[in-house]
């Protein structure tokens, strides 16, 4: 009968995020991303090149730079906490965790790009500047296809719904102080 136990709940993790200025979050960019199984959180921080993303492992007391992130404007993590999806100066790439060699995700220049999500069902969905549509490709590269036709909004910061049921964005008319939903 001990089967039919219902599981107790998952404890609850908390724990406090303090970086040296050298490692610190650039203000003004993407908040940081949790890894999926909540190990290590990725976010933009200050290199000697520019802004790059940065990891921080939560059993570590600091964060290292991610080699090949350097001016990254947006990205999201892979739902196996395994590659991060990039766009970083007109490319939208995807790069392993830990760095290493870009794997290129769309051959043409993407140009600025208001947001990715990764999506369970190995899609990649991204928005970008004076784009009509939401865009997706498949996690291994692709030719870009549209995801959502946008008639007079403009999009920002696409986020993955379970299960790879689609994303959840805001959407604001030009000229508007707040977003929707």
């Amino acid at each position: 009968w001990g089967w039919l136990r219902p599981r107790p709940d998952a404890p609850v993790i908390r724990y406090r995020l303090a970086l040296p200025p050298s490692q610190g979050m650039v203000i003004g960019t993407q908040a940081p991303v949790p890894a999926p199984d909540g190990s290590f959180l990725i976010y933009v921080g200050p290199g000697p090149s520019g802004d790059q993303l940065w990891l921080k492992r939560r059993d570590s007391h600091s964060a290292l730079p991610i080699p090949g992130t350097v001016g990254a404007q947006t990205f999201a993590i892979s739902p196996d906490g395994k590659w991060i999806a990039l766009a970083a100066s007109g490319q939208l790439r995807k790069i392993p965790v830990e760095g290493g060699t870009a794997v290129p995700l769309v051959s043409e220049n993407v140009g600025g790009v208001f947001g990715v999500a990764w999506i369970d069902d190995g899609s990649i969905v991204y928005v970008t500047r004076g784009a009509d549509a939401l865009m997706r490709v498949p996690e291994d590269g692709g030719v870009p296809s549209q995801a959502w036709r946008i008639d007079s909004m403009i999009s920002l910061l696409p986020n993955p719904l379970p299960g790879g049921r689609g994303v959840i964005f805001e959407s604001c008319l030009p000229g508007c102080n707040e977003p929707q939903l």
